[in-house]
């Protein structure tokens, strides 16, 4: 009885003994595990606080735990490599930029770019000085003038529309020339922006008008000393050769002897062959019938003398009244005629031309169609072309234009429309 109560004892104490080293190996895993996840937590709150080289070293922990720590591992350090790739590329962008925005800041023209609310948002330093500081405005928030402000909304709206607008102005205040282009800004085929430039040409202007105030000049005396040199040719050489016609007509009545009385003759037919020949070269030179009777007169006189030259017929519908203008510009629509003419003979193969003279709206217009082979190419894209160069530059120095163009059927029609005395510069304006 007493050995069975003492087995009894000696069990319940290794019991007692198990159950405390149970819970003792029970505490100290859970220390464990409690101590891995407290590491694990650090280090997520360490990567989560900026520190991407950060790691969860679990080198004594048991598999589970060290396979958890090497995913993280791997993912802190996807997340490093990705960031400082994202770095690298913020960096570049950066630097893009301030290359782009050193760029607009140089150039030497005015640049502004607006947003599809019609606000400026970028604008660089010749556009400051000019407009003023925009940024973040529209233009109608920015103080302009209303023919300024009502310009741009109108530019603005048709390159928003896809429109490339291009305009040359002039700033009557200012004194300058400018080359506006206003453009749509796309992408992926939809607007995102409007850009402008604005170009200062107020120098090339002013070189083009003195290289062509300077043509004028030479075309004026070229015409001064032709009309002097034929009216020389014409009075002095015209006034000896019919002295000379009268002198031989003299010795035809004083001579008897037939070989003389013919060799006066040949004489004589030489005498006014040359006569013609001074004429025409008289003409030629300087036309008396412009200086006389005027530019209508002229042109008729000049067409007559085309067909029966050339053979082309030559149809004129000129006005019955003189025109009223300068003889400069007389003179220019004349000669930009006898170059369309000579035109028409060299090149065009045509059988007929058709002349027509208008005044209208303080402008004088004439236009010579022919029924020949046409255009080819783009005459003014030709090399060749001097002589329609010669009489768009001509027409263009008194503030005219010359335009050349197929005809409605076949042949060409050359066009010219000067205006009938100086006018003055239109004011525009243009942002």
């Amino acid at each position: 009885m007493d050995s069975s109560r003492e087995l009894i004892r000696n069990l319940f104490s290794i019991l007692l003994v198990a159950c405390a080293a149970i819970g003792a190996a029970s505490g100290m895993a859970e220390l464990s595990i409690f101590r891995h996840l407290r590491e694990l937590t650090a280090a997520t709150r360490r990567l989560s606080a900026g520190n991407l080289t950060t790691r969860a070293r679990l080198q004594d922990a048991p598999s589970e735990w060290r396979e958890l720590a090497k995913e993280f591992d791997a993912m802190a350090a996807s997340l490093e490599q990705r960031t400082r790739e994202r770095d690298h590329v913020e960096q570049m962008l950066r630097a893009a930029e301030a290359r782009l925005t050193a760029a607009i800041e140089s150039l030497p023209f005015e640049f502004w770019l607006a947003d599809l609310e019609a606000r400026i948002v970028t604008q660089n330093a010749t556009s400051l000085r000019r407009w003023g500081n925009l940024i973040g405005k529209r233009p109608a928030e920015s103080g302009l003038s209303v023919d300024v402000v009502r310009t741009w909304q109108r530019n603005y709206r048709r390159a928003l529309a896809g429109e490339i607008v291009t305009r040359e102005v002039r700033d009557e205040e200012a004194g300058r020339h400018y080359h506006n282009i206003i453009a749509p800004v796309l992408m992926d085929g939809r607007p995102t922006g409007v850009l402008g430039v604005s170009i200062d040409t107020t120098d090339h202007r002013r070189a083009e008008e003195t290289l062509r105030a300077l043509t004028r000049r030479l075309r004026a005396v070229r015409e001064e000393e032709s009309t002097r040199i034929a009216r020389a040719v014409h009075d002095d050489l015209g006034q000896a050769m019919t002295a000379l016609k009268f002198d031989l007509a003299w010795c035809r009545q004083q001579v008897t002897a037939p070989a003389v009385t013919d060799k006066l003759i040949t004489m004589t037919r030489t005498v006014d062959a040359t006569l013609q020949t001074v004429r025409r070269i008289a003409a030629e030179l300087r036309p008396g019938v412009l200086d006389n009777l005027g530019l209508v007169a002229a042109i008729e006189w000049q067409a007559q003398d085309f067909q029966r030259r050339t053979g082309i017929a030559c149809h004129t519908n000129l006005p019955e009244a003189p025109l009223n203008l300068e003889p400069a510009r007389a003179t220019a629509v004349f000669r930009i005629f006898q170059e369309a003419l000579t035109n028409v003979a060299r090149h065009s193969q045509a059988s007929e031309v058709g002349v027509a003279l208008v005044q209208a709206n303080n402008h004088v217009i004439l236009e010579v169609a022919d029924n020949g082979i046409g255009l080819r190419t783009d005459p003014w894209q030709d090399a060749h072309s001097l002589g329609l160069l010669g009489m768009r530059e001509r027409a263009r120095s008194l503030q005219g234009d010359v335009t050349v163009s197929p005809g409605p059927i076949h042949g060409t029609v050359v066009c010219v429309s000067l205006p009938t005395k100086e006018s003055p510069h239109h004011r525009e304006f243009a942002l």
